[in-house]
């Protein structure tokens, strides 16, 4: 224990982890999609029907070390919007400790806006030692657009998002969670000249 406060796990009382979690998974889509076409100013006469959009995706879920008395689960990793959502201690914790996560994405480029997305982050329970319950997330996200003028507006570009958050554990049933997050081209029109956007938001969970 440091005399900041700030918890050391560089000491006895820091266990093994378990072997990191891997998931690998792929999405058919049956049907027809509506694609606005890329041009400046798309009418529905300029959509395309997108026949047959299909990809392939890979995360993994890793709990670097936590305290000892908290066994490291074999936690689902199943991919989610935002992994910094999956529970207040953060992905595969149950207690305190640090875990990282990570997820990469491929779609065919001729047939899906979105060719390739790559997403990282990491989640810290219990850095401060005199709140062991809360929960500490960092996340990174990017996505490339297809290189196909007829789908993208910005052919060959991307999207990137950086992510924060601090979950507060108020009591065992009531918790506070504060989140930034911002984007630095919310538009994939880069001829509208949008500048980066600042996202911040409040969650409260209450369990019963």
């Amino acid at each position: 224990q440091a005399e900041d406060g700030i918890r050391d796990y560089k000491v006895t009382g820091v266990q093994t982890c378990a072997l990191p979690i891997f998931g690998i998974g792929w999405f058919q889509q049956t049907g027809s999609n509506i694609e606005p076409s890329g041009v400046r100013h798309p009418s529905p006469a300029s959509a395309i029907d997108v026949q047959g959009e299909w990809g392939l995706y890979a995360s993994f879920n890793q709990v670097l070390f936590q305290a000892a008395g908290n066994p490291s689960p074999a936690a689902s990793a199943s991919p989610v919007a935002s992994p910094l959502s999956n529970g207040p201690s953060g992905p595969g914790l149950t207690g305190p400790g640090v875990s990282v996560f990570g997820q990469f994405g491929w779609s065919d480029p001729k047939s899906n806006p979105s060719q390739w997305s790559v997403m990282g982050g990491m989640s810290w329970q219990g850095i401060l030692d005199a709140r062991p319950n809360d929960t500490l997330g960092v996340m990174f996200a990017y996505a490339h657009f297809s290189n196909m003028d007829s789908l993208s507006f910005s052919p060959g570009q991307g999207e990137t998002v950086v992510e924060g958050f601090y979950n507060l554990q108020l009591t065992p049933w009531l918790s506070l969670q504060p989140d930034v997050q911002y984007i630095n081209q919310p538009s994939d029109m880069p001829g509208f000249d949008i500048g980066g956007a600042w996202i911040v938001t409040g969650r409260v969970v209450i369990s019963f």
